[in-house]
């Protein structure tokens, strides 16, 4: 097994030597079409939803980190350290008592954009002929969107 491996280490340290000496060679121009069959390129329809699953994604984030800043102030002490407010921000927030009405539209806001993303992320993989992780992605999709409308028939009398 071993010389099978170090057989094809050394066919690829040759071909390498080969690129680098002689890119006029026709087996040189053969493997870089073979490896440029095997790259993969994002072009055509998938770009654009790959920038606005990524845009989605960094307002939802950035969203979702400005709305932990803010909140965390109206906390319980025993919850304004980092930690403890990441895990009761779901429970906190929705108290109209303690958070204000601007923080609790920012964090639907932010669940909004994090499951539009999800959903963009899977359609791209999709796209893509990437089976597997279209369907990962598309169930967290299902997932975030599931939650997302749970806290929108539970609260929103709130927002």
């Amino acid at each position: 097994m071993n010389a099978i491996l170090d057989n094809k280490k050394s066919s690829i340290q040759s071909y390498l030597v080969l690129l680098r000496y002689n890119p006029s060679n026709e087996s040189c121009r053969h493997l870089h079409r073979k490896l440029a069959m095997h790259a993969t390129v994002v072009s055509g329809a998938s770009a654009p939803i790959l920038v606005a699953a990524i845009l989605f994604f960094v307002i939802a984030a950035v969203q979702d980190m400005s709305v932990q800043v803010q909140a965390r102030d109206h906390f319980p002490p025993q919850f304004r350290d980092t930690l403890s407010s990441r895990y009761a921000m779901d429970t906190f927030v929705w108290m109209p008592s303690i958070v204000p009405v601007t923080i609790r539209r920012q964090y639907f806001s932010s669940l909004i954009c994090a499951s539009v993303s999800m959903g963009l992320f899977g359609f791209f993989l999709l796209a893509q002929g990437e089976k597997v992780g279209a369907l990962l992605f598309g169930g967290v999709f299902l997932m975030s969107v599931v939650h997302t409308t749970m806290r929108w028939i539970k609260y929103r009398e709130l927002l």
